[in-house]
């Protein structure tokens, strides 16, 4: 499976989760803080990626886990330790509230924000 494959079944799927909350476009782009409803349209489409940060809020905001969206059973196992430590930190986030969602994406933006080395 190629990545426009998997963009495109990522994208059917939120759309899919969309309207089960009943949700349009630009609400559902509120609710990530995207300012421009069509990037929600492209995605759905599969014409653009998602990044991770994003993954994760939608499935927290779904109250999903993170195979709910992408097609891990079709594109084979996870290869690298950082992309099995990052699901299993999604997969921990879901039992939390939004204020403890909150304070670690603050978190997570200063680490990302001010890299060091160990």
């Amino acid at each position: 499976m190629d990545n426009i494959e998997v963009r495109k079944i990522i994208g059917q799927r939120i759309k899919d989760f969309r309207k089960i909350y009943n949700l349009t476009q630009q609400e559902l782009a509120e609710k990530l803080g995207i300012e421009n409803k069509s990037y929600i349209k492209h995605i759905e489409s599969g014409h653009k990626g998602i990044s991770l940060e994003k993954i994760i809020e939608l499935c927290l905001f779904f109250n999903i886990v993170v195979s709910d969206l992408i097609p891990l059973e079709n594109t084979g196992t996870i290869e690298t330790e950082k992309e099995k430590i990052i699901l299993e930190a999604a997969e921990m986030m879901r039992g939390l509230s939004i204020n403890q969602v909150q304070m670690l994406k603050s978190m997570i933006t200063v680490v990302v924000d001010n890299p060091c080395t160990y």
